[in-house]
């Protein structure tokens, strides 16, 4: 008579063992694919948020916007523009010819120094009174200090200077200045060397012409038209004439 297996009961138990913990793992990785999945989709969200606030950023005016549309920075971002922004020059050129329309005629010079804005840039003319004697090309020393302080606004600018001589039509035969040509360039550079000298320019800045009797500001008929013409001009170059030539 066969004898009956103990414990069958059991074995069936401990068969089956494999599949809780099979049932277990899958539990554990699905929820494990849940959360990456929940974590996946919230970067999504911030990156669509990253990417619009960096477009809003970088691209302040709207495309397709008419000239009613809301696509600019607001004005909190619109006041902190002039604070950072060069002064332009135009604005610039205009201040200093006001400073030296002042200045001149606090120092008894109006008629003698005048200041204009051409397309060329500013234009600041000095009488030859202002620097020489008649006929002379070295600068008179009692007048350097009121031509420094003019020049000391112009230095801290980025534009090249040229400093231009010219006088009146009457003839000069002398052995240093066989014309007039050779007076107003004498004159002109004397100017420049005493800027350098000064400290107030680099020489890269600064250049020197003589134009003779040729640009006259009046007609050569009187003598108060003739002292007119005899005189030197600083010229500041606006920024798109730098590399003009007479």
């Amino acid at each position: 008579m066969a004898r009956r297996r103990r414990g069958g009961h059991g074995g069936h138990a401990s068969g089956e063992r494999w599949l809780l913990t099979y049932a277990d793992l899958i539990t554990l990785l699905l929820a494990l694919f849940i959360i990456m999945y929940g974590m996946s989709q919230t970067d999504k969200v911030k990156y669509k948020a990253m990417t619009e606030s960096m477009a809003k950023a970088f691209n302040p005016i709207q495309k397709g916007g008419g000239a009613n549309d809301r696509g600019v920075l607001p004005p909190a971002s619109e006041k902190v523009l002039p604070a950072v922004l060069p002064m332009p020059e135009e604005q610039m050129l205009k201040e200093i010819k006001s400073a030296v329309e002042g200045e001149a005629r606090e120092a008894g010079f109006e008629g003698k120094i005048e200041a204009k804005i051409t397309e060329r840039g500013l234009v600041i003319s000095f009488s030859d009174a202002v620097f020489f004697q008649k006929g002379e090309a070295g600068i008179r020393s009692e007048n350097l200090p009121l031509f420094r302080k003019l020049m000391l606004p112009l230095s801290r600018m980025p534009n090249s200077i040229r400093i231009e001589g010219h006088t009146d039509d009457d003839p000069i035969h002398t052995e240093r200045f066989p014309s007039n040509w050779e007076l107003s360039t004498s004159r002109a550079t004397s100017v420049v060397r005493y800027l350098i000298q000064s400290g107030l320019f680099g020489p890269k800045r600064l250049a020197a012409a003589g134009f003779g009797e040729y640009w006259p500001k009046a007609p050569n008929d009187t003598a108060a038209n003739q002292a007119k013409n005899r005189r030197v001009d600083v010229v500041v170059l606006r920024s798109t004439s730098l590399r003009e030539k007479p």
